[in-house]
């Protein structure tokens, strides 16, 4: 086996290396300033210029890894987000390790590629034992010296020595100071393992109405609060949404199309596997035949499940809606486990989605408007006698780059939005959701927002204050009042304004119902003796009292030798160097010089 193995090592090894080493050859190892240059650069990092060629490139060899599937265009803008920041890491750690001669002997090339096997290598077959990845036969094979004659290995072997060894190198000089002293494992053991029984009572400001501030008051908080108030140019956009909805003709047409279908297919044989690989809109199953595995009774949508649990086995179900869509459904087995009825299941799949006449209609009608609102703009049209699912909103002001509010992704929105004036009017747009027409409504350049902007904010926030005064005095009066004031649990049944109760025995480092996740009350519960009634806190927005009824406290020393100490520990330290990295990245990119043109080729 290892004599074959060593026989097709270059094949082998090129065929399973290169998903792993393509962006590398393309953006680590190559010349981004030399040869490569063309006229326009997607950025600078440094005064290195990282090109357009090659960005997209990395955009499509990114893209790749989701072969078979159609990316959307949020995804297509995410993919290019984060080769942007991947390029700009590399360029910055290179210039760092030639800066500090950070490099890599051919022991530790080997070593690391040794502990560290490419992903793909796993899936190998010839370095499987009992289909069980084999480290054994993957270090025979790096041993064999015909390896590292191939183009993918050399690349490899390039990467490991420039950056994966010099990155290993720099994380370790990085956390020299990162490990944490017994001091804080005991803490941390003591927070994950203390366990505790309470009771609560807890009033929510949010209940109580609080009167309309002055506009004195308002202008005082604005005045105040200056520094929260800059921001970056912004837009607010009027909007008219023609959605692209089915009509009930578009529904049936799927629906007789399945009732079609069913009769062609056998489920006896693989022809209900080949057209859910080939047909089905579920991009999870699709190329698995439509195979969803084990279902066990009551855990899916009710209209699937029960026709999951009442077609015969081996038979297609008619069309079976639900919230999702149409499914056939084939059940190739039933069975009952553990008491609970189950079955293994297929399914094609078709969404509800409007026919190309009815999108034929809506176009026409956004070409109607377009022309209309194009004259005089969108609040003088009359959408009442239109189609009733015409949406007309604004979108609130949003930033350049961000999400556009109630709008989502919509291709050229962003570039209209910023590059037009006030009151423009966009070209008919459209993404999966519907056409759009925009009009810009207002535009705030860089600086300080206006008062009237930011006024609702203003006004929430001095709300806010007074609802927290109120409930606090409210609270504090009631239990001055109260006929048991050591009975905490009991006081909801004195005032429905308050939630009160016991808690399970429970940890504080986990979510506790009506009290929330590891907060000033929940500590007060574990460290306040037992039986005694805390003052008011404030903690998750709300003010509480707490009782202790049980504590099961941790003794010192810990048991430092159990696994669960060690975990903890080991935990600790690869988070904290986790986050000493990142500050550190942070810290050293900004202090970068860094060009980012992305928004110039692609806004959008």
């Amino acid at each position: 086996m290892i004599q074959t193995l060593r026989n097709n090592a270059a094949l082998i090894m090129w065929i399973v290396i290169i998903a792993f080493v393509a962006t590398i050859v393309f953006a680590w190892g190559m010349d981004i300033t030399s040869r490569n240059r063309v006229k326009d650069t997607v950025g600078k990092v440094n005064g290195k210029e990282i090109s357009l060629r090659n960005f997209e490139r990395m955009v499509n060899l990114e893209s790749e890894k989701y072969a078979g599937k159609e990316l959307k265009d949020e995804k297509i803008r995410s993919i290019r987000r984060q080769v942007w920041e991947m390029e700009v890491s590399r360029i910055l750690l290179r210039d760092l390790f030639n800066k500090m001669k950070i490099g890599a002997s051919s022991d530790e090339i080997f070593d690391y590629i040794k502990r560290n096997p490419p992903p793909e290598v796993y899936s190998v077959p010839q370095f499987k034992t009992d289909s069980v990845f084999d480290t054994s036969k993957f270090i025979a094979f790096l041993n064999n010296p015909a390896v590292y004659e191939n183009e993918g290995m050399l690349a490899l072997e390039k990467h490991t020595e420039q950056f994966s060894v010099p990155m290993q190198t720099l994380r370790i000089l990085l956390s020299m100071q990162e490990f944490p002293f017994k001091s804080e494992v005991e803490y941390q053991y003591k927070e994950e393992t203390e366990k505790a029984v309470f009771e609560y009572a807890e009033i929510n400001p949010q209940k109580f109405n609080a009167p309309i501030p002055s506009e004195e008051k308002i202008m005082a908080y604005y005045k105040a609060h200056q520094d929260s108030f800059s921001t970056d140019e912004m837009v607010n956009l009027s909007f008219i949404k023609i959605p692209k909805i089915s009509t009930e003709a578009d529904e049936k047409a799927i629906y007789d199309e399945l009732v079609n279908l069913r009769l062609k297919l056998n489920p006896l044989d693989s022809s209900f596997i080949l057209e859910a690989k080939n047909e089905s809109d579920d991009e999870a199953t699709a190329s698995n035949g439509g195979y969803l595995g084990w279902i066990v009774r009551g855990t899916t949508d009710p209209q699937f499940d029960s026709a999951v649990f009442t077609v015969k086995v081996n038979e297609i179900s008619m069309p079976v809606k639900t919230k999702f869509g149409y499914h056939l459904i084939l059940v190739e087995k039933r069975e009952k486990k553990d008491g609970k009825e189950q079955a293994l299941v297929r399914h094609i799949f078709r969404k509800i989605m409007p026919s190309a006449e009815t999108l034929d209609r809506l176009s026409a009608l956004v070409d109607s408007l377009h022309e209309t609102i194009a004259e005089e703009g969108i609040k003088k049209v009359d959408i009442s006698k239109l189609n009733t699912n015409i949406i007309v909103d604004s979108t609130g002001f949003f930033k350049r780059g961000e999400m556009i509010p109630k709008i989502g992704y919509l291709s050229g929105a962003g570039s209209f939005a910023f590059n037009h004036g006030e009151n423009e009017v966009s070209e008919i747009l459209e993404n999966e959701e519907g056409y759009y027409i925009l009009q810009i409504k207002k535009k705030i350049k860089k600086g300080i927002l206006p008062l009237e902007v930011v006024k609702g904010k203003i006004i929430e926030a001095i709300s806010d204050s007074l609802r927290k005064d109120i409930a606090y005095g409210y609270f504090k009066e009631f239990i001055s009042k109260v006929p048991d004031k050591n009975s905490v649990a009991s006081f909801s049944k004195y005032d429905s304004l308050i939630v009160s109760g016991v808690t399970d025995t429970v940890e504080k480092t986990r979510y506790i119902p009506n009290v929330g996740y590891n907060n000033k009350a929940v500590s007060v519960a574990f460290e306040l003796p037992l039986g005694k009634v805390s003052p008011i806190i404030e903690a998750s927005g709300s003010y509480f009292v707490v009782k202790p009824l049980w504590q099961k406290k941790v003794q010192k020393p810990i048991p430092w030798a159990t696994q669960e100490v060690l975990n903890i520990h080991k935990r600790m330290i690869e988070e904290r160097l986790e986050r000493s990295y990142y500050d550190w990245y942070l810290y050293y990119k900004s202090s970068a010089k860094i060009e980012d043109n992305l928004n110039q080729f692609y806004l959008d």
